[in-house]
């Protein structure tokens, strides 16, 4: 066991990977912040606790006889090993087989696209009739049982759920082993027949949850051809591996795990029969809730089990990948293809435990549903069920009088504080302060305007209005500093207001400056543009006032300092006086 810090850590650093495997393993893109215990895979693998549940009892005589355990499984790898290499050279080589290689027939099968390495040069072929290059040698198989077996040596999506294991642990027979036990869970993917195959009820599972949780969804996907949802085929057989990182993709496992934990599951690894661990139509014997995981506790309170047991969770993984994608697959899907694209662009963007999050809501809202769904329908099913459903509505009745009172109080609070938000926000837009108004009153430049010599030198006289809206908060001013400005240029500069002041509520104040003139002068780079605007005769000014307020709004409350420009664009004529259309006109304000 270990236990994931809350410091935000990459998924990567919780799975010691073999250094010669490192440089293959894609890094993760997500950080675990979660703190909980969890499952992972310990340097001593997790069917050791399976097959010798002894050596978790202290004592010499336990550890002596997990260690003989651990002998005892790691000879019979051996053994196997060596008995399917004498079947066929093929295993222990390294060499990636990716078609069958022998026909049902038991004739060796030499497909040069796929299998140049697979088989022996020296072999003599003949083409059949299909184009498929088939042995005429001697070696032909002819037991049932070696056919079958190599018949499953292509088996596509094993290899996704074997790496972690190869990649994860030293010992080649540990992997071998911890890979046996995971097949064991998902041996049924794997099966397929004529009539169907090993994920279809997980396919008919997921196409009855998206019908009763997003029908439009289903209903277009209907429409587009993918009602049988064929699309979401890998996510089962490979559990998300090929959709994320290594090291996401086995936290995603592990939180599954968690999740669906229930304290009966190892008699799945114990079983060569049937893939389910429960008995048909039979909740597992009760111990304490508590030692079952999450998910698992919402199906045992809401009588989850059907025929096949409980669907996985993984169902609702796939849900909630779907649902999160609803609305660009009913925009942009227009064919089953553009669903496989949209899908496939969820590769390396898939987040695992907002996907697991999302699964739980998914699943919380479809089992509501379907227990509305079965009241609705009345006395349909059988006494017993009927009987099952009134306990556990009685149950919720009593547990629901300590929810109903603390509704009731979170009611009364959250009334009180929409209250008392509403009489605040009546109060602030009673009492918020508006900003003062500017109007250019007056501008004149002495003597006038040349546009054959500069300006400077010269006096600038200017007078704005300063109006305070305000009805109970005055204003207080600091020292007002004042400039004019021929585009970027510097035309004039000094204070307005040598010292602050206060303005009171409702009243309007004269701000009267008198500047010097600094230019521009006739060397200048905007001299030729400011003696054009003299010949015009219109000179486009900008009066920039700079100062700080504060807002009193009662004796005792005065808000924070805050500095303010008031910008003020000017038409000035040949003359040097404001141009009649100027007089007036509204300043802008910024802080």
């Amino acid at each position: 066991m270990m236990r994931w810090g809350s410091s935000g850590q990459a998924a990567d650093s919780f799975y010691q990977v073999r250094p010669d495997c490192s440089q293959n393993v894609p890094g993760t893109k997500f950080k675990i912040k979660v703190t909980a215990y969890a499952s992972s895979f310990l340097p001593v693998p997790d069917w050791f606790e399976i097959q010798a549940p002894a050596a978790l009892v202290s004592g010499r005589q336990d550890i002596e006889r997990s260690e003989m355990a651990c002998c005892v499984y790691a000879m019979q790898y051996a053994r196997w090993k060596e008995e399917c290499r004498e079947m066929d050279s093929h295993v222990g080589s390294g060499k990636i087989i990716t078609a069958p290689i022998i026909t049902e027939d038991g004739f060796p099968i030499k497909d040069p696209l796929v299998l140049l390495e697979a088989a022996s040069d020296t072999q003599v072929t003949s083409t059949s009739s299909s184009g498929v290059e088939v042995n005429d040698s001697t070696n032909r198989v002819t037991d049932k049982q070696i056919i079958d077996w190599k018949l499953t040596l292509h088996q596509i999506g094993m290899s996704d759920l074997c790496s972690p294991m190869i990649v994860l642990l030293n010992d080649e027979a540990d992997a071998f082993w911890c890979f046996e036990r995971l097949m064991r869970r998902l041996r049924g993917n794997f099966r397929c027949t004529q009539q169907s195959v090993g994920v279809e009820n997980q396919l008919q599972h997921l196409a009855s949850i998206i019908q009763v949780l997003d029908p439009k969804l289903h209903d277009h996907l209907e429409r587009l051809g993918g009602g049988d949802y064929l699309f979401a085929f890998r996510m089962f057989m490979v559990l998300f591996r090929r959709e994320l990182s290594f090291g996401d993709s086995l936290y995603l496992w592990e939180m599954m795990w968690a999740l669906e934990y229930d304290p009966d599951i190892f008699s799945t690894y114990e079983e060569t029969g049937a893939a389910s661990h429960r008995i048909v139509g039979l909740k597992p014997k009760l111990k304490s809730i508590r030692q079952f995981g999450k998910y698992e506790r919402e199906n045992m309170k809401n009588g989850a089990y059907d025929g096949d047991g409980p669907v996985p969770i993984s169902v609702f993984l796939v849900a909630s990948v779907l649902k999160e994608n609803s609305p660009k697959l009913l925009q942009e899907a227009r064919g089953i293809d553009d669903v496989i694209r949209i899908l496939n662009d969820v590769n390396g963007e898939l987040d695992a435990k907002r996907a697991c999050a999302i699964a739980l809501k998914l699943h919380r809202k479809y089992l509501k549903k379907q227990l509305i769904s079965m009241h609705h329908q009345g006395g349909g099913g059988s006494t017993a069920a009927s009987s099952s459903r009134a306990r556990r509505i009685a149950r919720r009745t009593r547990d629901s009088c300590a929810a109903a009172l603390a509704n009731t109080l979170c009611s009364l609070l959250l009334g009180l504080l929409l209250v008392a938000a509403v009489v605040l926000f009546v109060l602030w837009l009673g009492l918020r302060p508006h900003r003062p108004r500017f109007n250019i009153a007056s501008f004149s430049v002495a003597g006038g305007l040349d546009p054959d010599s500069s300006p400077a030198g010269a006096s600038l006289a200017f007078n704005v209005t300063d109006r305070n809206p305000n009805r109970h908060i005055g204003i207080y001013y600091d020292a007002m500093h004042a400039s004019v400005h021929f585009y970027d240029a510097l035309f004039a500069s000094g204070p307005a207001f040598a010292a602050g002041w206060y303005q009171p509520n409702k009243t309007t104040t004269y701000i009267a400056g008198l500047l010097d003139v600094l230019g521009p002068a006739t060397t200048d780079a905007s001299w030729p543009s400011f003696s054009a605007a003299v010949r015009a005769g219109r000179v486009l000014l900008r009066l920039q006032l700079t100062t700080a307020i504060r807002f009193r709004v009662t004796n005792a409350f005065h808000s924070g300092r805050q500095r303010m420009h008031v910008s003020c664009n000017l038409l000035v004529g040949t003359d040097g006086n404001l141009l009649p259309e100027s007089v007036g006109i509204a300043c802008d304000r910024y802080f």
